[in-house]
């Protein structure tokens, strides 16, 4: 009985070690597992390649979008084939943004194109892979909702006629899929009006 305790203790300890070694990266080998992807995504979105877009994302766990730093469980959910039909889909999505009730309302093609890339975020100075290089006054629940995820955030600091009145930011949650590749599975936009 005894040895069979001390097997099973064993078994838990090695497990433990193994899931947190395998959700938290430091940001150099983030940078180093995730960033080719990350450009890539970043590229689709710039192009408006949303059928390229789509084969990033993880079938099993679709892709969120949330409108400023704190998710929500009523945050829009897309599937690669509707983010890959995008283009043809006008029905307009509730976005919720905010600390309260506040949302605007628009197709998933017009959040892409205006809300999700309204900066040049391919040519960002700042990009952060696990680490914020901006962080948000809005509460940051993004560990709830992906905690074995490599985030990627590009940073735009603002111009220079309204300083950092005007900054804003792209983050992108990567997790392991099924087949242990890294996927996209959320999509979060933040600014200075959050």
């Amino acid at each position: 009985m005894k040895k069979v305790f001390q097997c099973l203790l064993l078994l838990f300890i090695m497990t433990s070690f193994t899931t947190h070694a395998d959700t938290h990266h430091p940001p150099k080998k983030a940078k180093k597992i995730i960033s080719k992807l990350a450009q890539r995504v970043v590229m689709a979105l710039k192009n408006k390649d949303f059928k390229k877009l789509a084969s990033f994302i993880d079938p099993s766990k679709n892709l969120r979008f949330t409108y400023h730093s704190f998710i929500r469980e009523t945050d829009p959910i897309f599937s690669p084939q509707q983010i890959a039909n995008s283009v043809n889909n006008h029905k307009a999505y509730t976005w919720q943004y905010g600390n309260n009730d506040a949302h605007l309302k628009m197709s998933l093609s017009d959040y892409l194109t205006q809300i999700t890339y309204a900066h040049d975020y391919a040519k960002a100075k700042q990009v952060g892979y696990n680490h914020m290089v901006h962080s948000s006054y809005g509460k940051n629940n993004a560990r709830d909702y992906y905690p074995k995820a490599i985030m990627v955030q590009y940073y735009y600091p603002g111009s220079n006629k309204y300083g950092v009145v005007n900054w804003s930011d792209l983050r992108l949650f990567f997790e392991k899929d099924h087949t242990n590749n890294w996927r996209l599975v959320g999509v979060v936009n933040d600014s200075w009006a959050a």
